[in-house]
C-alpha cells in the first residue's frame, strides 16, 4: 500500500513538472538563421545563369499545445546575373527593402506530430508574403516513426501529397536523430500545377511514359534534438533542402535539358522568452498547399513601377497609336504586353471605356483598343464589348474579329461565360450570316475551355443553344440546325450528348446525310475525354446496315479516332466478315493498313492492335478496292532525338461507288512535349455538286459560261427548283487546334450572284467599297496587333516562389502609305466587276508593308516583384516596300509593273533568335541585367595557346570569381570561348547587275559547339539571318525597273523573233521526235500494229519507214479522226461495196498527198545554204500541199465538232463496237497465259512500248469502223469549204505556233540603253495535244538566247531545254511517257543532255556520289552496267494494282526495287471508246469530264450480259421467250413512281428481241426485223423519213442509222440507250447510283450484290437471277410469272 500511493504521489509530480515545462514553453522563442536560393541555369560550366538568394532570421514559438507562431524578419537579399560558376551572388539593396516590406507579418499555424495545418495570417498579407512563410513551413513538415529506419508514405507539401521515402540515422550524439527524406515531385496526389494556354492539347500518355518533359525531385536532410518533454516533441535543429526541376523539351537522353536548383538551410542558433505581438485580423489559409492568385500568371516582360496607372496607360497608347504613318517601333509588341499586363491588373474596371471615349474618333487608337480585348480577356474587357455591341458603337467587322480572338484567348471565367451567354443569346436571334456562324462557333469554343475542367456543365450555359435548335426544328430551319450541331461539337462535353443524340442516324431518323454527318462529326472532341462511350455509340452505327453506308463510314473514322483498344477493334474486325458494303469494308481495312504501319508512340498500342485485327481481315480482304471506295491515307513522321513529329490524314467517303467523294477531310498533327495538337483540318462536302455539274453539262453543252451566261444561269434555276430554295449544294469547315471557327455552304444563289456580278447585272457592295478606298482614300493606314499564343506552366517550389515556363507570341502587321486607283474611261453608272475587266486600271501605291512577331520562352522565377530566368527571344521583322505602279487591262491582255531602282539598302527579312539571363524586380524597374548566354569570341583561346606548364597556375587564377558583372566581361568571355565555338558568319550575295540590285543573305550562329549532339544547344545561344536588299552599282544610270506582259493579239508586236532554223523546225516538226534507237524500233512496231488491216500495213510500209514515229501517230490519229466523224453504218457483210470503194480511194489520196508532203519536207531539211529556183519551187509547192492538207485536216475538225453536237446518236454504236470493259476483259485473258511473274531485274529485259491516242481504239474497233461512210450532205458540205479555202494561206496549218504572250523585264536608263530580258512563248493546241515554245534574250545581245520546248499529248509530255549562242551551246531533253512493259501499265521518263555547263556537272557529280546510299537505304537492289553516259532513265511499272516496279538508269549503274507499295490509286475516267482522248481548258469540257466518270454503262447481248457494276453473267439469253426487265428506276419509297423502265421481250423467236422503254409521258418500242428497224412512239411510227427525233416536251431524243437506234433522255437519269438488234447498251446518269433494279443490277459500285433479286435476296445461280426479273404477259412458252407480280417486286 505504501509503494502504491509512493507511486501515485511521483506520477503526480511528474505531471506537473511536465505542464510547468509546456507553460515555460509557450513563452519561449526558437530563433533560427534561414535562408534559401534559386538558380536557373544550363547544366555544366560556362553558361550564363539567373537567380535570387534571400538570408533572414526566423522567430517560432509555441502559443498553443499544438499552435506556434512564425515571424521572418531582418532580411538580406542577393540576386544572381552571370557566368555559373564564376560568378557571385551581389547584394541588391531594393530587394531587401522589398522583403522587408512585404514580409513583415506574423502568422500562426497548427503543428502536431509533425504535420503543418491550418495556417492563419493577417488579412491583409499579400499572396507573395504567404508563399514566403509556405516555404519555411514545408520545412517543418515531417513524419517521423522512431521504430522504424526506412519507410515509405504519401506526405504533406506544398507541391501536392508527393511520394515520400524516409531514412533514420544514428548521430555522433546519443539525444541527436539524423532524417534523410526525398520526394518524388512527379508522383503527388493533388498536384499543385497551372497550366494556361493548353486547352486545346491532348496529352500523349504513351509518349510521357517514354519521355518525361519534367522531372522534379527534392532532398531533405534534418537533424533532431530529441528534448525528453513529450513522445514526440523533437527540437530541430537545422534542416538542408534540395530541389531540382529538370525541362528537356526534347529527347531526355541526348536532347539536353535546363534545370533550376532551389535549396534551403535553416539553423538553429538559441532560444528567448519575448513573444511578438499577436495580430488581432487573423485570416485562416487553409493548409501548407501552395496558392495561385485567380488572375493570369504575369507576363514575361520588362517590369514597370505604376506611379499613375492612367498615365501610364495613355503613354504607352499613345507610343503605339500616336504616329500612324511611321513604322511600329522596334519595340512596340514589348510595349503592347506592356499595356496588357497594366490593364489586367488594373484597379479600376473603367480604363476601356475611358480611353474608348477619348480616342474613338481616331483610327489608330481605335484598333489598338479593340486588339487589346482579346489579349486582356478579362470579364472587363468582354463586358465592355457587350456595351458597345449594344449600343451599336462598333461595326460587324470589328465584333466578329474581337470576338473570335477573344474567345479562343481569353482567360475563361464564370464572369466571361455569362457575358459571353448575353452576346450568343443576342446574336442568334439575327438571320443566317457568316457574323453569327463565326460568334456562335466561338461560343461553344469558350464553353469547351470552361467546361473542360469538370464533370459537370452548367445547363444554363447551354439553354441558349437548346432553345435554338428547337426554334430551327420546328421552322425546318436546316442551317440552323447544322449550326447548333457544330457549336455541340466544339463543346465537347457529355453534357452535349443528348442533343446530340437526336440528330443522330437510326432507322427511323428523318434528318438528311448532311445534317447525320454533322451529328457524327460532333462526337470527335467528345471521344477525346470519354472515348468508352463514343465506341459504344459509333459501334452502334456501324454494325447497324440500314444505316447509310456514308454515315456508317464516317461513324468509323469517329471510332478510330478514340484509339480503341484491341476488343474492339477485333469485334469490328469480325462485323468486316459479313459486311454487306464494300464502302464501309474498304474503309476499315484501309484505316487499319494505315494505323498498323504507324511509328508514333500516341498510336503505338493501337498499331498492335491493328496488326492483330488485320489478321482476322486477310481472310476476306487482301488489298484496297480502288479509289472510288472510301479510304484514308495516314503519313507521319517521328523522331525520337526530338521527341517530336507531324502527320497529316486524308479521308475520302464516297457513295455507291462515285468517282467523286462525297465527302474529303484532310487535317494535321504534331507531336510535342508529350502533347498532341491538330492545328489545321479542312473538310469539304459534296453532296450535290456532281448532280449540278451533271446538269449543267446535259443541258448545256452548247452554252459557253463566259459568252452566253444566261443558259447556264437557268440550268442553276432548274436546280434551285428541283433541290428546294436555295439548297446547299457543297459545303465546307475549317478547324483550327480541333475547334471549327468557319463553315459555310455553297448554294445556287450564290453561283448565280457571282455570273451575275460577271455580267454587270448585279452590284457588288465588297467590290465597291474597296474601289472606293482606293480612288478617294489616298492615304491608307491599318494594323493588327494579335497575341497568338499564351502558355504558361507555373509549379510551387521548396521555396514558396512559383518556377514558371511560358511562351508567348504576339506579332504586329502593319500597312502605311498612299495608294490611287483610276479607271479608264470612268465608269457612269454603278461600278459593277465588268468595268473592271473592259477598262483600263492604273494603280499607283507607295506603302510599306511591315510585319514584327516576337516570342518569348523564358524559364524561372515570375511573379510581380521579383523575375529571374532563362529568356529566349525570336524576333522577326519584315520589311517590304510597295512602291509600284500598276497598269492593267484584262480585255487587252496587258499587264504592266514599274518599280522604282534599288537606291537605298533595305532589310527585306530579319530573323533573330537569342538567349539571355535576365533579372529585375519592380523596385530598380524598369533597369533589368541581362547577359547571354554565350559570349563568344572572334576565335578560341585555347586555339591561340600552346602548351606550357605554368598553365595550371593561370587555370587556377581563372577559376576565381569576379566581383561584379560589368567589371569582369572579358573574363566570361574568354571562359566561354574555351568551352563553345566562335560565332560563325556567313554572308552570301546574288547579283542581279542588270537590274542594279544585289540581294544579300547574312547569317551568324553561336551555340554550344562541344555538344552539337544535343538538340536544346542548337537552339541556345545566339542565331541571326537576314536577307537585304542594296544597290549594286552605283554608278548604273538606272531610272526605274520596269516589268510588261503582253498577251493576246497584240503580242505579236512586242514577241522575240525566232530564227530561220527555229522557224523551219516549227513548220516541219511533227509531234514527236526519235530518243533513242531503242523508242524508235518499239515505236515503230508499235505503230505498225496499230492498223487494222494487213493490207493497210503492207501499203503504209514504206511511209513508215520514211516517216519519224511522231508522224505516224499524227497519221494514224489523222485517219481515226476521219473514221469517227462519220455516222453510223452497216457493220456485217451487208455494207455497201461501193463505200468501201469510196473509202479505199480516200485513203489512197490522202496516203499520196502525206507522202508527197513528207518528199517535200524531208527535200527541204536536206537542202543547202546556197538555194536555187528548183529548190524554191519545191518548198513552194511543199508548202502548197501541205497547206492544202492542213485546210482539209482543219475542215474536218470543225465538221466534226459540228456533227458531233447535232447527231449525238454518233456516240453509241452497234454490237461490234467494243467498249473499254471488252478490252480490259480481253486484256485479262491475256495476263492469264502469261509467263511467270515478274521479279526484280527481270522487268527490265522487257521493253518500253509507249502508248499512243486511238491504240485501243483501233484495235478494238476496226471492224466497226471499216465500213462506215459519210453522209452525203456533210460530205458536199466538206468538199465546197475546202475548196474555198485560200491555198496561200499557209500560216494557218497544223504545227504553226502562234504568239501567247510576251514578257519584258527592263531596266530603264538614263542613256536610254537597252538592258534587260525579253521572253516570249509560242503556242498551239487542240483537243489533242498542246505544243508551247519559250524563247528568251537579252535586249542588248542578239546572239545569247535560251529555249525552251515543250509538248503536251495525252500519253507523254515532252519537254527541251537549250542555252547559249543561238540556243546550240547547251541542250537537256526530257520525255515522260506512257505506256506497257509486258502488258503492264508503266511509266517512264528519260533525259538526256548533249552538254552541260562545268557548274551543272558539279553539282551532277556529287549527287552521283550520294545516289548509291540513298538508293541502299531507301531499299534498292543495285548492278553495275554499262549504260549511256549522258542519258538518265526512270521506269515504274504496275506490277500489280497496288504495287509498283521501279528502274533507275544512270550511266554506269542500275538500281532497282520490286513491291513497291502504292499509297492510294491515282482516278482514271473512262474514256468513251468512239472518242480519243483529249486535252481541254474549257469548264464545261471539265464538268463533263467528271461528270462522265460517274456514268454507268450495261450490255445485254444475246450470250453476255455486263451489269453496271461490271459484273458478267455468261448465260445466254437466246432460251429467255418471256419479258425481262433490264433496268428500272427504283427507289425504297413505297410510294414511289419509277421515271422510267426499260425491259425486252421476245415476238418471234425468229427475230430479234424488241425493246421496251416506258417514260413518265412516253411509250418507246424499237421493233427490229431482218431488213429495218422500227420505232414506235406512243404507238407513232417515227424516224421514218429522218434521222432524228426529238420531243421537247418529253425532253428526249432518238437517233437512228441503217442498224442503230439510240434514245437520250438524261432528264430521266438515261445518258443514251442504243440498240442495234444484237446488243443493247443502256447509260445512266450519275445520279442514277444505288438507284437501280434488274438485270444490269443495283449500280452501287460493288459488285457482290450483283445477282440480287426482286425480294432482296442473293441468287443462287444464274438462271435463277434472270428468271426473278422475267416476266410471263408476252412469252412463248406459258409458265412465268405474271407481270404485276413483276412489277410489285421491282417497286420494292
Amino acid at each position: 500500500m505504501k509503494a502504491l500511493i509512493l507511486a501515485i504521489a511521483l506520477t503526480l509530480v511528474g505531471c506537473q513538472q511536465q505542464d510547468q515545462q509546456i507553460e515555460s514553453n509557450r513563452n519561449k522563442i526558437f530563433s533560427y538563421n534561414y535562408e534559401f536560393e534559386i538558380l536557373n541555369r544550363l547544366p555544366g560550366k560556362g553558361f550564363a545563369s539567373a537567380g535570387i538568394k534571400v538570408k533572414c532570421k526566423v522567430d517560432v514559438g509555441q502559443i498553443d499545445s499544438d499552435r506556434k507562431l512564425m515571424q521572418a524578419h531582418t532580411f538580406e537579399v542577393f540576386d544572381y546575373n552571370g557566368i555559373y560558376p564564376w560568378q557571385d551572388f551581389i547584394p541588391s539593396p531594393k530587394l531587401t527593402e522589398l522583403f522587408e516590406r512585404e514580409v513583415k507579418d506574423v502568422i500562426t499555424f497548427q503543428h502536431r506530430n509533425g504535420h503543418v495545418e491550418d495556417i492563419m495570417a493577417p488579412a491583409d498579407i499579400s499572396k507573395f508574403a504567404l508563399n514566403i512563410y509556405k516555404g519555411i513551413l514545408n520545412l517543418f513538415e515531417y513524419t517521423l516513426k522512431i521504430d522504424q529506419k526506412n519507410y515509405n508514405l504519401k506526405e504533406n507539401g506544398i507541391e501536392g501529397k508527393c511520394n515520400t521515402t524516409y531514412l533514420l540515422r544514428s548521430a555522433e550524439k546519443n539525444d541527436e536523430i539524423l532524417v534523410t527524406k526525398s520526394k518524388d515531385l512527379n508522383d503527388c496526389d493533388d498536384m499543385v500545377l497551372k497550366v494556361v494556354g493548353a486547352a486545346y492539347t491532348t496529352p500523349c500518355k504513351f509518349c510521357r511514359q517514354k519521355n518525361k518533359n519534367f522531372r522534379a525531385a527534392a532532398t531533405y536532410n534534418y537533424k533532431f534534438k530529441d528534448t525528453q518533454r513529450r513522445e514526440r516533441e523533437k527540437l530541430l535543429l537545422e534542416v538542408n533542402s534540395l530541389e531540382i526541376r529538370q525541362f528537356s523539351p526534347f529527347h531526355e537522353l541526348n536532347g539536353g535539358y535546363a534545370l533550376m536548383e532551389a535549396s534551403q538551410k535553416m539553423m538553429f542558433i538559441g532560444s528567448q522568452e519575448r513573444l511578438p505581438r499577436m495580430p488581432s485580423n487573423l485570416k485562416r489559409y487553409g493548409s501548407l498547399l501552395y496558392h495561385f492568385k485567380d488572375e493570369l500568371p504575369p507576363l514575361p516582360v520588362q517590369l514597370l513601377k505604376i506611379q499613375n496607372q492612367e498615365r501610364e496607360i495613355e503613354e504607352i497608347l499613345q507610343y503605339l497609336a500616336g504616329h500612324p504613318n511611321e513604322k511600329f517601333p522596334p519595340d512596340g509588341t514589348i510595349k503592347f504586353l506592356q499595356l496588357v499586363q497594366l490593364l489586367r491588373t488594373a484597379d479600376r474596371t473603367d480604363y476601356f471605356d475611358l480611353f474608348f471615349k477619348r480616342h474613338s474618333s481616331q483610327p489608330a487608337y481605335r484598333r489598338v483598343i479593340l486588339d487589346l480585348i482579346p489579349a486582356v480577356g478579362n470579364p472587363v474587357a468582354i463586358r465592355f464589348l457587350r456595351h458597345k455591341m449594344e449600343h451599336g458603337e462598333l461595326t460587324s467587322f470589328e465584333i466578329s474579329q474581337t470576338l473570335l480572338m477573344f474567345f479562343h484567348f481569353c482567360n475563361v471565367s464564370q464572369e466571361v461565360v455569362e457575358e459571353a451567354m448575353i452576346i450568343v443569346t443576342e446574336v442568334l436571334k439575327g438571320p443566317d450570316s457568316c457574323y453569327r456562324r463565326l460568334i456562335t462557333l466561338g461560343y461553344g469554343s469558350l464553353l469547351n475551355r470552361y467546361c473542360s475542367a469538370s464533370d459537370v456543365c452548367p445547363g444554363k450555359y447551354l439553354k441558349p443553344l437548346t432553345d435554338f435548335a428547337t426554334k430551327a426544328a420546328q421552322s425546318s430551319d436546316i442551317e440552323g440546325i447544322q449550326l447548333v450541331i457544330k457549336t455541340y461539337g466544339n463543346v465537347g462535353h457529355q453534357a452535349v450528348l443528348k442533343p446530340i443524340m437526336k440528330f443522330m442516324p437510326n432507322s427511323a431518323s428523318s434528318y438528311d446525310l448532311r445534317t447525320q454527318f454533322n451529328a457524327i462529326l460532333a462526337l470527335r472532341n467528345l471521344g477525346k475525354k470519354d472515348p468508352v462511350r463514343v465506341q459504344g455509340l459509333t459501334l452502334q452505327i456501324i454494325l447497324n446496315y440500314k444505316i447509310d453506308a456514308a454515315s456508317r463510314v464516317l461513324a468509323a473514322m469517329v471510332l478510330f479516332e478514340t484509339k480503341p483498344t484491341l476488343p474492339v477493334l477485333m469485334i469490328l474486325a469480325n462485323a468486316m466478315l459479313n459486311e454487306p458494303s464494300m464502302q464501309v469494308e474498304n474503309f476499315v481495312y484501309t484505316h487499319l493498313s494505315a494505323v498498323a504501319r504507324s511509328t508514333n508512340p500516341d498510336l503505338h498500342m493501337m498499331a498492335s492492335a491493328s496488326r492483330v485485327a488485320l489478321k482476322v481481315l486477310s481472310t476476306k480482304i487482301q488489298q484496297s478496292a480502288g479509289f472510288r471506295f472510301s479510304r484514308v491515307f495516314i503519313l507521319s513522321v517521328f523522331k525520337e532525338s526530338l521527341m517530336a513529329g507531324i502527320g497529316t490524314k486524308f479521308v475520302f467517303i464516297h457513295k455507291h461507288g462515285s468517282m467523286f467523294p462525297l465527302f474529303v477531310m484532310a487535317n494535321f498533327k504534331a507531336n510535342f512535349l508529350g502533347n498532341i495538337l491538330f492545328p489545321l483540318e479542312v473538310g469539304i462536302g459534296s453532296e450535290k455538286v456532281h448532280d449540278v455539274l451533271e446538269k449543267v453539262y446535259a443541258s448545256g453543252r452548247d452554252v459557253n459560261p463566259f459568252t452566253d451566261p444566261e443558259g447556264l444561269l437557268s440550268k442553276f434555276s432548274d436546280q434551285k427548283t428541283s433541290h428546294g430554295s436555295n439548297s446547299p449544294i457543297g459545303g465546307g469547315y475549317l478547324k483550327v487546334f480541333g475547334q471549327e471557327i468557319m463553315t459555310g455552304a455553297l448554294t445556287t444563289d450564290m453561283i448565280s450572284e457571282m455570273f451575275q456580278a460577271y455580267q454587270g447585272r448585279a452590284k457588288s457592295p465588297l467590290l465597291k467599297e474597296v474601289v472606293d478606298i482606293l480612288k478617294n482614300h489616298n492615304t491608307l493606314q491599318w494594323d493588327k496587333n494579335v497575341m497568338t499564343a499564351e502558355i504558361h506552366r507555373v509549379v510551387p517550389t521548396c521555396t514558396g516562389l512559383p518556377w514558371q515556363i511560358s511562351l508567348v507570341h504576339i506579332s504586329n502587321t502593319k500597312l502605311v502609305g498612299n495608294a490611287q486607283l483610276s479607271i479608264t474611261p470612268e465608269p457612269t453608272s454603278h461600278l459593277t466587276l465588268l468595268d473592271l475587266i473592259n477598262n483600263n486600271l492604273k494603280l499607283e501605291t507607295k506603302l510599306r508593308l511591315s510585319i514584327f512577331k516576337d516570342m518569348f520562352l523564358t524559364m524561372g522565377v515570375i511573379t510581380p516583384e521579383i523575375r529571374a530566368v532563362l529568356e529566349e527571344n525570336a524576333k522577326l521583322v519584315v520589311n517590304v516596300p510597295l512602291n509600284i505602279d500598276v497598269t492593267l487591262n484584262i480585255k487587252e491582255k496587258n499587264f504592266k509593273v514599274e518599280l522604282p531602282p534599288c537606291k537605298q539598302q533595305t532589310d527585306i527579312i530579319s530573323l533573330r533568335f537569342k538567349t539571355s539571363a535576365v533579372t529585375c524586380n519592380i523596385e530598380e524597374a524598369p533597369a533589368s541585367k541581362s547577359t547571354p548566354v554565350f559570349l563568344p569570341e572572334t576565335m578560341s583561346n585555347i586555339m591561340k595557346q600552346s602548351f606550357d606548364s605554368s598553365s595550371a597556375e593561370q587555370d587556377r587564377t581563372k577559376d576565381e570569381p569576379a566581383s561584379e558583372i560589368r567589371s569582369t566581361e572579358k573574363i566570361y568571355s574568354q571562359k566561354q570561348s574555351e568551352r563553345h565555338l566562335d560565332s560563325v558568319r556567313h554572308t552570301m550575295c546574288f547579283e542581279m547587275c542588270t537590274f542594279g540590285c544585289k540581294a544579300c543573305l547574312e547569317s551568324s550562329n553561336a551555340y554550344a559547339g562541344c555538344i552539337l549532339g544535343d538538340s536544346l544547344y542548337n537552339i541556345v545561344g545566339e542565331h541571326v539571318l537576314k536577307l537585304t536588299l542594296k544597290q549594286d552599282d552605283t554608278r548604273a544610270p538606272i531610272e526605274k525597273l520596269q516589268f510588261t506582259i503582253q498577251g493576246g493579239a497584240h503580242a505579236a508586236a512586242e514577241k522575240v523573233r525566232l530564227l530561220r532554223n527555229e522557224e523551219k523546225e516549227i513548220r516541219i516538226r511533227r509531234i514527236e521526235e526519235t530518243t533513242s534507237n531503242s523508242d524508235e524500233s518499239d515505236s515503230s512496231s508499235e505503230s505498225s500494229s496499230r492498223w487494222p488491216r494487213d493490207t493497210e500495213k503492207d501499203i503504209n510500209e514504206h511511209e513508215e519507214e520514211q516517216q519519224e514515229p511522231g508522224q505516224k501517230h499524227y497519221h494514224n490519229q489523222e485517219q481515226s479522226s476521219e473514221k469517227r466523224k462519220q455516222p453510223l453504218s452497216p457493220q456485217h457483210s451487208s455494207s455497201s461495196s461501193s463505200s468501201s470503194q469510196q473509202q479505199q480511194q480516200e485513203r489512197s489520196s490522202d496516203r499520196s498527198k502525206r507522202n508527197s508532203r513528207s518528199s517535200s519536207s524531208s527535200n527541204s531539211d536536206s537542202s543547202s545554204s546556197e538555194s536555187s529556183p528548183q529548190d524554191s519551187e519545191s518548198r513552194e509547192s511543199s508548202s502548197s500541199s501541205q497547206s492544202t492538207s492542213e485546210s482539209r485536216s482543219n475542215q474536218h475538225s470543225k465538221r466534226r465538232t459540228q456533227r458531233y453536237q447535232n447527231t449525238k446518236w454518233d456516240k453509241s454504236q452497234s454490237s461490234k463496237r467494243r467498249r473499254p470493259s471488252d478490252d480490259k476483259q480481253d486484256r485479262q485473258s491475256l495476263d492469264d497465259i502469261s509467263p511467270p511473274k515478274i521479279r526484280g531485274l527481270e522487268w527490265s529485259v522487257f521493253s518500253f512500248k509507249e502508248s499512243y491516242p486511238n491504240q485501243e481504239d483501233s484495235d478494238s474497233s476496226s471492224s466497226s469502223s471499216e465500213s462506215q461512210n459519210s453522209r452525203p450532205s456533210d460530205t458536199k458540205s466538206s468538199s465546197s469549204s475546202s475548196e474555198s479555202r485560200p491555198s496561200q494561206q499557209t500560216e494557218n496549218h497544223e504545227n504553226e505556233l502562234l504568239p501567247y504572250f510576251t514578257v519584258v523585264a527592263q531596266a530603264l536608263r538614263r542613256d536610254n540603253k537597252d538592258q534587260g530580258y525579253k521572253l516570249s512563248m509560242y503556242m498551239n493546241y487542240d483537243i489533242y495535244k498542246i505544243h508551247s515554245k519559250m524563247v528568251a534574250t537579252e535586249l542588248a545581245k542578239t546572239k545569247w538566247r535560251a529555249c525552251f520546248d515543250s509538248q503536251m499529248l495525252p500519253y507523254r509530255f515532252q519537254n527541251y531545254m537549250s542555252w547559249g549562242n543561238e540556243c546550240r551551246d547547251y541542250r537537256i531533253e526530257m520525255k515522260v511517257s506512257r505506256g506497257q512493259v509486258a502488258r503492264h501499265a508503266a511509266l517512264q521518263m528519260n533525259m538526256k543532255w548533249t552538254k552541260l555547263p562545268t557548274l551543272f556537272k558539279e553539282h551532277a557529280s556529287r549527287v552521283m556520289e550520294f545516289l548509291p546510299g540513298i538508293a541502299y537505304v531507301s531499299g534498292f537492289s543495285a548492278l553495275y552496267q554499262k549504260n549511256p553516259s549522258r542519258e538518265v532513265m526512270l521506269r515504274m511499272i504496275a506490277s500489280s494494282p497496288y504495287t509498283t516496279a521501279m528502274i533507275l538508269k544512270i550511266p554506269g549503274e542500275t538500281f532497282y526495287k520490286d513491291g513497291l507499295c502504292s499509297p492510294f490509286i491515282l482516278p482514271v475516267v473512262p474514256i468513251e471508246y468512239y472518242q480519243p482522248p483529249q486535252i481541254t481548258f474549257n469548264i464545261l469540257d471539265l464538268a463533263s469530264w467528271l461528270a462522265k466518270g460517274d456514268q454507268a454503262v450495261c450490255e445485254v447481248g444475246e450470250e453476255r450480259v455486263v451489269t453496271f457494276d461490271d459484273k458478267i453473267f455468261n448465260t445466254t439469253l437466246r432460251n429467255q421467250d418471256c419479258d425481262l426487265l433490264v433496268v428500272q428506276d427504283c427507289n425504297k419509297n413505297a410510294n414511289y413512281k419509277p421515271k422510267f423502265r426499260l425491259w425486252t421481250s421476245r415476238s418471234n423467236p425468229k427475230l430479234p428481241r424488241e425493246i421496251h422503254l416506258n417514260l413518265t409521258t412516253v411509250y418507246i418500242k424499237v421493233l427490229p426485223s431482218l431488213d429495218a428497224i422500227v420505232v414506235l412512239c406512243n404507238e407513232k411510227a417515227v424516224l421514218v423519213d429522218k434521222l432524228m427525233h426529238e420531243d421537247s416536251a418529253a425532253k428526249i431524243k432518238i437517233y437512228r442509222n441503217n442498224t442503230t437506234v439510240a434514245i437520250e433522255a438524261p432528264e430521266y437519269g438515261l445518258v443514251n440507250v442504243t440498240y442495234n438488234g444484237n446488243l443493247l447498251r443502256v447509260t445512266v446518269a450519275p445520279k442514277m447510283k444505288g438507284n437501280t433494279c434488274g438485270i444490269c443490277g443495283d449500280n452501287n459500285g460493288e459488285k457482290r450484290n450483283e445477282g440480287l433479286m426482286p425480294n432482296q435476296e442473293l441468287a443462287v445461280n444464274d438462271i435463277d437471277f434472270f428468271h426473278s426479273w422475267s416476266s410471263a404477259d408476252n412469252c412463248i412458252t406459258e409458265n412465268a410469272p405474271t407481270s404485276p407480280e413483276l412489277e410489285k417486286a421491282a417497286a420494292a
